[in-house]
């Protein structure tokens, strides 16, 4: 491409203007989509249950990994490797 067909190709400013705007009201649009998600997902009974049974995992999780290092050590005190 030289450089007269590369002048004519550009944007005018009002043309960069608008894709300016429709970029930012796209964006805006998917924030809002987001946002609405989110807050009818958390609302929702059955995300509200599986967000509290998954906690419940972690904890027991948590509980579990610490009883079984505490099982070790105490094995360890009787020359039993697991």
């Amino acid at each position: 491409m030289n450089q007269t067909q590369y002048n004519n190709a550009q944007l005018s400013t009002e043309e960069q203007h608008i894709i300016a705007k429709s970029v930012e009201t796209i964006d805006n649009w998917n924030n809002l989509c987001q946002y609405g998600v989110s807050i009818a997902m958390s609302n929702d009974t059955d995300i509200q249950y599986i967000q509290g049974a998954s906690n419940q995992l972690k904890t027991t999780s948590v509980s579990m990994r610490n009883n079984v290092n505490i099982l070790k050590t105490k094995l360890s005190n009787y020359n039993i490797h697991c």
